[in-house]
């Protein structure tokens, strides 16, 4: 059986690590990326995955890290998982430093799909996920370069999915799990582990379905029961459904 490349950004990120070491039992070749030296990097390194420091904000830095990307896997890889993500700046839209909002879009959106862009072949076969956020059917006030980003990106992969037939692009909302990214002081409680173990299982629900099943869909953890027929009948029969769309076209005036 051949050996599946996949590429994880944000490798060392809580979730990330424990999606690695699963992927590692089951004998996938990872490629990933970090951003600050850990001892979970030092542990990744001793099992044998190959890792590139990435800084997201910084333009030369994604270029050289998607050439080494390239030059390592001769841009022959199979899954690509972005578990890149930061909430910073907090606060309300008024007020908030112009260059940190800005510099938050890019980090939590356009500079990771500035680096997957540049791994990309035509006309080879992909799948592509991405992990969006709160604020998709309402308002999360004060986190609004987060949300922002997680809504570019809900849209970016109906876009990749649409243009590029190869290619099996979609996004997952995880719900809200204890992780560094919300500065708190991270318990290994049951119901994080579970969460963890849910988000697994989903990748590999993810990898096993055809396009026309995941395709440049928006799932959520919490409200998508996977294990149930009922939800590939309802993806089968409506190309819309968990999509970004407009809400209230149907009615009359």
């Amino acid at each position: 059986m051949e050996t599946k490349k996949i590429v994880l950004l944000s490798i060392s990120s809580d979730i990330a690590f424990e999606v690695a070491n699963d992927l590692l039992k089951k004998k996938f070749k990872i490629i990933g990326t970090y951003k600050t030296s850990s001892n979970k990097v030092s542990k990744l390194k001793k099992d044998g995955v190959k890792l590139f420091k990435l800084d997201l904000s910084n333009k030369k830095n994604i270029d050289l890290v998607a050439k080494k990307i390239n030059y390592f896997t001769k841009k022959n890889w199979d899954y690509f998982i972005s578990f890149a993500g930061q909430l910073n700046p907090i606060g309300k839209i008024i007020g908030t430093n112009s260059n940190n909002w800005e510099r938050s879009i890019y980090v939590n959106s356009l500079g990771q799909l500035r680096l997957l862009s540049k791994i990309l072949k035509r006309n080879a076969k992909r799948r592509v996920l991405f992990f969006s956020g709160s604020g998709t059917n309402g308002p999360k006030n004060n986190y609004s370069a987060y949300t922002l980003s997680k809504i570019l990106l809900i849209k970016f992969v109906e876009l990749l999915d649409s243009e590029e037939k190869k290619i099996i692009a979609g996004i997952l909302g995880p719900g809200f799990i204890k992780t560094k990214i919300h500065k708190k002081k991270i318990k290994n409680s049951k119901n994080e582990i579970n969460k963890i173990k849910k988000i697994v299982n989903f990748i590999y629900w993810f990898f096993s379905q055809p396009k026309n099943i995941v395709g440049g869909r928006n799932f959520s953890l919490k409200s998508d029961k996977l294990e149930s027929k009922r939800i590939i009948k309802l993806l089968k029969n409506n190309k819309d459904n968990f999509k970004l769309r407009r809400y209230g076209n149907n009615i009359s005036l």
